[in-house]
Parts: C-alpha cells; structure tokens; sequence
C-alpha cells in the first residue's frame, strides 16, 4: 500500500502498520494508493504509470474494523479506478 503523506491521517498510517503495511514511495510494492484526493495530479499520475486502485482512508479503517479487507472498488478516491 502507498501512502502520500501527510494526506493520510495518523490514525490510518498507525492502522496500516500494525496490519504489517509498509510505508512506501510508490513503487512495485505497493497493491493501493490511499488518499482522500484521487483527483490529485500526483495521485493521479502514481495511478496511471503503477496501474493501481486509489481507496481512501476510510477502506482501511473499515477494514481494520470488520477483520477483514473489504471491497475496494466501495471506497475508490476521485477517478482512483485501476489504469
């Protein structure tokens, strides 16, 4: 998962790394953007050269919640579809 910081709250980012996260420029390591702002150029452009899903914070938060990882294409960030 890829987090474009400080945009992601600490709460999340506490969340993500207790899951075993990890906090990554993006790269191939990455399965998610998280943003609240899928519209954002940078997060666009991570989206479209890494081909990856951009969720906002809430989908890890429920997530956590719920014990489980839920569907993505629910909590999808702007135009934050995959490529």
């Amino acid at each position: 998962t890829s987090l474009p910081v400080p945009e992601v709250s600490v709460a999340v980012i506490q969340l993500l790394k207790a899951g075993k996260a990890k906090e990554v420029s993006y790269n191939a390591l990455a399965s998610h953007i998280i943003s609240e702002d899928g519209d954002n150029p940078e997060v666009g452009e991570a989206r479209e050269v890494f081909d990856l899903p951009v969720v906002k914070p809430s989908w890890v938060i429920l997530s956590v919640q719920c014990g489980t990882l839920l569907p993505y294409p629910f909590f999808l960030s702007g135009g934050g579809g995959k490529g």
